[in-house]
């Protein structure tokens, strides 16, 4: 008779219900499993002291990515600090407090601007004079530039998109 199994492997009972196996297998996994631990635990390299800057998205660039409308589409987004803003203005007192650029998929380009008070975003639309280059829509804090002369209902629809923009 000549068989590859064993007499008692093959008569062997299985294990009871709610027993872990015993022997020889279980306990070299267990060590394996240990040991692995321990040279990871021995071999990793020490938490770094200086804390992980998590890269921020400011306001700004959230509203901007919240101004999709029926029509269009965002596809284009340019979120800036106070050390690339073009106009040099960003934190400035009085001024915006976060600035983001974007293009839709119509071909039109937009500023969203950000302010830290609603008197401050009315002065600075004062300030940029009546809007030749630019359309001006607003909400609150919320100063919305758009050029690529818009159409009466894409600026209508820009309207009902910042109106539905939550803003903290």
């Amino acid at each position: 008779m000549s068989s590859s199994i064993s007499y008692r492997a093959r008569f062997r009972r299985p294990p009871r219900p709610g027993r872990a196996r015993t022997g020889p297998r279980s306990t070299a996994g267990a060590l394996a499993v240990a040991l692995a631990l321990v040279l990871l635990a021995a071999t990793a390299s020490p938490v770094s002291a200086l804390p992980f800057q998590q890269a921020a998205v400011s306001s700004a660039a959230r509203v901007a990515a919240q101004l999709s409308t029926p029509s269009s589409t965002i596809k284009g987004l340019t979120d800036y600090n106070a050390r690339s803003d073009p106009d040099g203005l960003l934190g400035l007192p009085g001024q915006y407090i976060a600035r983001a650029d974007f293009n839709d998929s119509n071909e039109i380009s937009g500023t969203v601007e950000v302010f830290a008070t609603s008197s401050d975003r009315a002065r600075r639309q004062q300030g940029l004079g009546p809007g030749a280059q630019a359309a001006y829509i607003w909400n609150g804090r919320v100063l919305l530039r758009l050029f690529g002369s818009p159409s009466t209902w894409q600026l209508q629809a820009y309207r009902d998109a910042l109106n539905d923009v939550y803003l903290p």
